[in-house]
């Protein structure tokens, strides 16, 4: 094994360990299944070792209590800079009733990522991606029952991601030539709709 695998390994054994026993919100699916995922559509596009590793580990900050610190000391501060920048803010995360700061928290992230850096956005959207796909896979099952199980109804989940995409789109780090780019803004025409006031 390289170093390269090593780290990889370490990672990926270290969200293990933090997320085991959490399921996903809508299929009830082991929640590694999705930093796992979001790995695998960052190693296929052909990204940096520290982008693979935070997209690992890109959700144990907000779900499962690890801090900031205990990430760095165990991965670098490349990897922390990357996960802290797709982390929302706890003061909007830490609430009784997440419906109540869903549209800020959402507007924030669209925020961060119409001025974040390049790989911030890759990041990013490996994270929407893997989202996505699980909700169409859910819609194609249970059709707009699905919406029923978010913090926001169907109106305001499709703002977001056709917001995203613009985000992801705008200024000089525009990630549109990348595949997996390609894929999100698909998946977000194939659950929404084209939209037809452009």
């Amino acid at each position: 094994m390289n170093d390269n695998e090593s780290k990889v390994t370490k990672a990926f054994e270290f969200a293990y360990l933090k997320h085991k026993g959490g399921t996903r919100k809508t299929s009830g699916v082991p929640y590694i299944v999705h930093p796992m995922t979001v790995a695998i559509i960052l190693m296929k596009n052909f990204v940096n070792e520290d982008l693979v590793i935070a997209g690992l580990l890109h959700d144990v900050v907000e779900d499962t209590g690890v801090t900031f610190s205990e990430l760095q000391k165990n991965f670098g501060i490349q990897v922390t800079r990357l996960v802290k920048a797709v982390t929302e803010p706890t003061e909007l995360k830490k609430v009784s009733d997440p419906r109540k700061t869903w549209k800020q928290r959402k507007q924030h992230t669209i925020d961060l990522l119409k001025s974040a850096e390049q790989d911030v956005r890759i990041l990013s959207c490996a994270d929407k991606l893997s989202n996505i796909r699980d909700l169409k896979a859910d819609h194609a099952k249970v059709g707009e029952d699905i919406w029923g199980k978010f913090n926001a109804p169907k109106k305001e989940q499709e703002w977001y991601y056709r917001s995203l995409c613009s985000a992801f789109a705008y200024g000089q780090e525009t990630i549109t030539d990348l595949s997996l780019y390609q894929e999100f803004r698909d998946c977000v025409e194939q659950l929404f709709g084209k939209e037809t006031n452009k």
